[in-house]
């Protein structure tokens, strides 16, 4: 019989509403390669195209939808670029308000150290 061997991990949405009870799970039973957990039913910012869409122009949250609202763009690609040219980091990183997981994972985590 074929032993396979490696080590478990997983990626992305769990159904949790929260992170802490989502990475007790994690860090009981993927104790060796945890794993960021994205929690689309707390809200729809949580879900992975909209984590990813946190600053770029024209996107946006509302009504529990992410959507396309291209109103304001030129404001808004300008501000883009803007940050952008400036290699503003901090203006592209994901907020805790869209990556609840990702924020308490990196805590938890920085906690072990």
């Amino acid at each position: 019989m074929l032993k396979m061997r490696g080590l478990i991990t997983g990626i992305g949405s769990l159904p949790h509403n929260e992170a802490d009870p989502a990475l007790d799970l994690i860090f009981k039973y993927v104790t060796r390669a945890p794993f960021w957990p994205q929690l689309p039913r707390r809200n729809v910012r949580e879900g992975m195209v909209a984590q990813f869409s946190w600053n770029l122009p024209c996107l946006k949250v509302a009504g529990g939808k992410l959507i396309f609202d291209a109103q304001d763009k030129e404001r808004e690609l300008e501000v883009f670029y803007e940050r952008l040219i400036a290699q503003d980091l901090d203006y592209f990183k994901i907020s805790e308000d869209f990556a609840q997981g990702l924020h308490r994972f990196h805590q938890r985590l920085a906690a072990t150290i």
